[in-house]
């Protein structure tokens, strides 16, 4: 039985360098980024100590884009910035396709991913995408981080739970539990690390629109939200400078 870990959480941008400095304002603070030279893609990554991440991604190439994914390219050119995808990951990439396929689950095939970082490091993994609404794509990396997390900016340790809108969120959050072999607590699965929450949102398409983000101390936090002039109550941050991502802190 594969192990499946909270990995990502992808926001889909219009304007990438006013996006990474946006949030570096809030104290999200990019450690590296780069292109995705098959894909036609570029990103900037804001890692936590637990490994997991949030990425901020834009059109690089529109062309090769829309030759490689013109659904992507539509999405990222005509839709407002926001959540576009999320990620669980894995230790056998090969293994967790397979063991979804036998549930008959929609699985595309597994391909490989390689992310040129400006530092000059390669990044590179191998992944599959679940064909379902709301469902994550799944990857296994083939090396380590390619940076580590920055020494300034907000106190986050981690991605708590990526926040996922259906339909029916009920339904949602018992396919994902049975399909990673998760357990189900109410509209939160839990994988082996991290969770997804699972919200009803009638109106709109199913998919990921937000991160819980875990902190040590809530307060501090808040508190330098504050002097960033950030509103935040509740634990829920509210600027516009998120472009579009929905954050709430939580506590261990």
């Amino acid at each position: 039985m594969s192990r499946y870990v909270l990995d990502h959480v992808v926001v889909g941008v219009h304007d990438l360098p006013r996006a990474t400095e946006d949030w570096r304002n809030l104290g999200l603070v990019a450690t590296d980024g780069g292109s995705h030279p098959k894909r036609g893609t570029r990103n900037a990554i804001v890692r936590f100590p637990d490994q997991s991440f949030l990425e901020l991604m834009g059109v690089a190439d529109r062309e090769k884009l829309g030759t490689t994914a013109p659904a992507v390219l539509e999405m990222l050119e005509h839709h407002p910035d926001g959540a576009i995808n999320w990620a669980l990951r894995t230790d056998d990439v090969t293994t967790a396709h397979d063991e979804l396929a036998r549930k008959r689950l929609p699985v595309g095939a597994v391909r490989d991913g390689l992310g040129q970082r400006d530092s000059g490091k390669i990044a590179r993994w191998r992944m599959f995408q679940v064909d379902e609404p709301g469902f994550p794509f799944v990857l296994q990396y083939a090396g380590p981080p390619t940076a580590d997390p920055p020494e300034d900016g907000l106190p986050v340790r981690g991605l708590a739970a990526a926040i996922v809108q259906a339909i029916s969120a009920d339904a949602l959050a018992r396919r994902l539990a049975a399909a990673f072999d998760a357990e189900l607590d109410g509209g939160r699965v839990h994988f082996s690390g991290g969770e997804a929450l699972v919200v009803d949102e009638p109106r709109e398409h199913p998919g990921v629109v937000g991160v819980e983000l875990l902190v040590a101390d809530e307060q501090l936090a808040i508190a330098q939200l504050r002097s960033r002039d950030v509103p935040a109550a509740d634990g829920w941050i509210r600027d516009r400078r998120l472009h579009g991502l929905r954050v709430r802190f939580v506590v261990e």
